[in-house]
């Protein structure tokens, strides 16, 4: 039971994947500054896109 929700997480797709931690992290820098009312650099907002995209397109079906 364990070993399959550790292979969910970490398998294909899962949110302990490396470009799923990237995205998320990025994500939360981007809400935090935001909410805080920050200005968010214009080259936050492109790595974010950026690594947003790749991670959603690479999930998509073929």
């Amino acid at each position: 039971m364990l070993q399959t929700i550790f292979d969910r997480l970490t398998g294909d797709g899962g949110f302990l994947r490396v470009r799923a931690m990237i995205a998320l992290a990025l994500t939360g820098v981007v809400a935090y500054l935001f909410l805080t009312g920050g200005a968010v650099p214009d080259d936050l907002m492109k790595a974010w896109f950026a690594a947003t995209a790749f991670y959603f397109g690479t999930r998509s079906p073929s």
